[in-house]
């Protein structure tokens, strides 16, 4: 290749593609095709012609859309994760009284813990929890959820009164499960909501600290009811 051909890029198409060799002039139009060299585009075997310059535009056209396609899937799925919570139910606690979503309304904030009577972790935090509900301020609300409640009243009861628990425990249903459980992997995991019942931050997964977890959980709620304050 001359260097005129290096700096010209009509030329360096030629060279590429075999259209300038000796024999391209002799090739009728129906061996153009077969007698063609190819060129290797991320996996695409391309024949190499005058018209490679046009399947580089349309192959960026391509990528420019599947982009914008990923992005919106990429914005639902986040506007999914916005509407995460309990923004409408009926159910029960284990006091046997009904409780909706109207249970978030009269706090800024409500910390959830979801748990399930065959986690251990779960049983083992669950003393602290009494600490932490009293050092709550008065905008913050603490709650339990158990998973598996509805088969196990007997055993969760016993759990809660060995625990001392000075907190209200709701027992899952279908749309329970439907619109919060449906995004729990592992126990324990516990949810912020604000007064719509709307989780306002990813959730935690598993005991914050072993050592001081009733500190942990305060921390951890007095930081997202600073972000809720600062938004308004």
């Amino acid at each position: 290749m001359s260097q005129n051909q290096k700096n010209d890029p009509q030329a360096l198409i030629k060279v590429l593609s075999g259209l300038d060799s000796p024999d391209a002039s002799a090739r009728s139009d129906g061996q153009a095709e077969t007698g063609c060299r190819t060129l290797a585009l991320h996996s695409s075997c391309v024949p190499c012609s005058g018209d490679v310059l046009e399947y580089l535009s349309h192959y960026s056209r391509t990528m420019k859309k599947i982009f914008c396609v990923a992005l919106a899937l990429a914005l639902l799925c986040a506007s999914a994760l916005a509407e995460v919570g309990l923004a409408s139910f009926s159910t029960t606690d284990m006091e046997g009284h009904a409780v909706t979503q109207d249970i978030f309304s009269d706090y800024d904030l409500t910390v959830v813990n979801i748990w399930a009577t065959w986690c251990g972790y779960c049983i083992e935090e669950m003393p602290s929890f009494s600490v932490l509900k009293t050092s709550l301020p008065d905008n913050v609300n603490f709650i339990t959820l158990c998973q598996d409640a509805s088969d196990n009243m007997q055993l969760v009861g016993e759990i809660l009164r060995t625990s001392g628990a000075n907190f209200q425990t709701l027992v899952s249903n279908a749309e329970i499960e439907e619109q919060l459980l449906s995004q729990v992997y592992a126990f324990p995991t516990t949810y912020f909501l604000d007064s719509q019942g709307l989780a306002v931050t990813d959730p935690i997964v598993g005991v914050p600290s072993l050592d001081d977890p009733a500190g942990a959980y305060y921390e951890l709620a007095m930081g997202v009811l600073s972000q809720l304050e600062a938004k308004q």
